[in-house]
């Protein structure tokens, strides 16, 4: 299908299209960098319901491209590195230690093999299996009649990797009741898209990303990233409504004590903030709205640590008088942890540098009232005579 960009987007967001692959060219035209770049950037759809899937003919092919370019690296380095023996009088030996402290004993092969299977294990890539989604007959019949992705030249026997890619990923994504966002330089790949009614070509990865973006999940688990990363701090503005929060709830104080005794609650501070990075399966946070293109709403459960300080009368009853006699007092501390959900709503670029523009507490339904065991209590008799001390 040929699709605008503005048609791609309302897809992506309707969850049309939930799905995206990648060509040979594009990863040849981002240099087979899995480390650094765009590529790894497509790691950023592990926490989502995007799949990033790969033909197995892809993936051959991009192992096959990433060992010849380290086989030709070697080469050249080893052909380097006889001129250099020539003119510095460098020996044999010295050059293969030196060849062996660049390349170590991997070959180029199992370098491919390696990389390439890290970034699939970082970006979590499924591999598409061709065999059982290619009809021969099919592929035969497209070959004779010059149909996409085969062309009318002479040369139209070398897309046959390209056409059995293609149907696999066309049987898959239908298989799948989806449509599959491919990115791809090769003008065959977009021909056969054109045609498709589960596939739908561009030619730019970064637009491509950008694209997915307008998924609110996507930004969701950009917003993770840079926490995680510690580019987006929150514990500030999040303890800034916790506090108030806690200002609005009432304490209840459990304690027992062998004396009578009345309680007044003195204060309550938060002593620690925390997200709760398991609380939902994509991590710390969850879409719960997305009012505009430049604006999302997410839900975050906070674990927090709150200090409570009550000040305690103790008294006993008066057997003759029937009155209860004050016998001291005592300031007691105690610790209890709570879990609040907080509604965080972030706006501007979504796929870069969205900021915090409001936090508010979701009560949930939680009550307010808030009980905090003390355990046993008892008058603090020597502050008491500490204290008369003192003002002596």
């Amino acid at each position: 299908m040929e699709w605008s960009a503005e048609e791609i987007r309302r897809a992506i967001a309707n969850n049309e299209i939930n799905a995206i692959t990648l060509d040979t060219s594009v990863f040849d035209g981002n240099g087979n960098r899995f480390e650094h770049g765009l590529l790894p950037r497509i790691a950023q759809f592990n926490t989502t319901e995007v799949l990033f899937v790969l033909s197995d003919v892809v993936a051959g092919e991009v192992r096959r491209h990433v060992a010849q370019e380290a086989a030709e690296a070697r080469s050249k380095v080893t052909a380097a590195l006889k001129e250099v023996g020539k003119s510095w009088q460098v020996s044999n030996a010295q050059r293969d230690d030196a060849l062996e402290l660049l390349f170590g004993k991997e070959k180029p092969d199992a370098l491919a093999y390696r990389r390439f299977n890290a970034f699939v294990e970082a970006v979590g890539a499924v591999i598409i299996s061709s065999s059982p989604r290619v009809d021969v007959a099919r592929m035969l019949e497209d070959y004779f009649s010059s149909k996409p992705p085969f062309g009318k030249s002479a040369l139209k026997k070398n897309e046959f990797p390209d056409a059995i890619a293609l149907q696999a990923l066309e049987n898959w994504a239908s298989e799948k009741g989806t449509v599959l966002l491919a990115v791809s330089r090769d003008a065959d790949w977009k021909r056969f898209a054109s045609t498709s009614e589960h596939l739908v070509a561009i030619d730019d990865l970064a637009q491509a990303l950008g694209y997915f973006h307008q998924n609110a999940n996507v930004a969701c688990a950009r917003l993770v990233e840079r926490v995680a990363s510690g580019q987006l701090d929150l514990i500030d503005a999040i303890r800034g409504v916790i506090e108030s929060e806690i200002d609005r709830s009432v304490f209840i104080p459990e304690m027992g004590s062998a004396y009578d005794f009345e309680v007044d609650v003195f204060e309550a501070v938060v002593k620690a903030v925390e997200l709760d990075t398991i609380a939902y399966l994509a991590g710390p946070f969850r879409v719960v709205d997305k009012p505009s293109e430049t604006e999302i709403v997410v839900e975050a459960e906070v674990k927090v640590e709150i200090e409570v300080v009550a000040d305690i009368t103790f008294s006993v009853r008066d057997s003759v008088d029937k009155d209860q006699v004050p016998i001291g007092s005592a300031r007691s501390k105690a610790t209890t942890n709570r879990t609040f959900n907080v509604l965080l709503t972030f706006e501007g670029d979504l796929a870069a540098d969205a900021q915090l523009i409001e936090a508010e507490v979701w009560v949930k339904g939680k009550s307010r009232y808030i009980t905090v065991d003390f355990g046993e209590v008892s008058p603090q008799w020597d502050i008491e005579e500490e204290e008369e001390e003192e003002d002596e």
